[in-house]
């Protein structure tokens, strides 16, 4: 919003002005396929009584939370998929950790770091510098009990750092 002159008086949708960019925010981190871009959608919206955005968005969480938003929304919408993955590296970010929603059903967030250079130590203790990816993980306990998440992170550890062992047959048991 453009600041106001000193003396200048508030235009009366000012304030749901305000209210519609807080709803159109939140709306868009659940639904960014809904609401791909906001400016253009704003001039239409900013147009729409409060009620009835609120009537919107409350029908939309009523669905989810039911389990029955059309697939049309879901299909292409990464808050209701298996895990959810951010290459913050590529935009030179740190690797930290993601909040879960309420909205959706994806329990695991993967956040990958920018590389960097960190010490490495073989079975003498020398050390040798080499890049690496840090990686966040957020997980929703909701869903499993934390030695079954201990047990995943082992495994997907020894997996990253034997990539050979992906090449075996599926039903190969892997040790970790």
């Amino acid at each position: 919003m453009e600041k106001k002159q000193k003396g200048e008086k508030r235009r009366r949708g000012d304030r749901r002005d305000a209210y519609l960019i807080r709803e159109l925010d939140s709306m868009h981190k659940f639904m960014p396929f809904l609401l791909p871009n906001r400016t253009d959608i704003m001039d239409i919206l900013v147009k729409l009584p409060r009620w009835l955005l609120k009537l919107v968005t409350g029908i939309i969480n009523k669905l989810d939370n039911r389990g029955k938003l059309p697939k049309s929304m879901t299909e292409s919408d990464p808050y209701c998929s298996s895990v959810f993955v951010s290459n913050l590296g590529s935009i030179k970010m740190h690797a930290s950790y993601h909040h879960l929603t309420n909205y959706g059903n994806n329990s695991l967030f993967a956040i990958i770091d920018e590389k960097h250079l960190h010490p490495f130590f073989d079975e003498n203790g020398n050390c040798e510098m080499r890049e690496a990816l840090r990686l966040g993980l957020t997980v929703d306990e909701r869903i499993a009990d934390g030695t079954y998440f201990a047990k995943s992170v082992r495994l997907m550890k020894k997996l990253l750092e034997n990539p050979e062992l992906l090449e075996q047959p599926i039903n190969t048991p892997v040790e970790f």
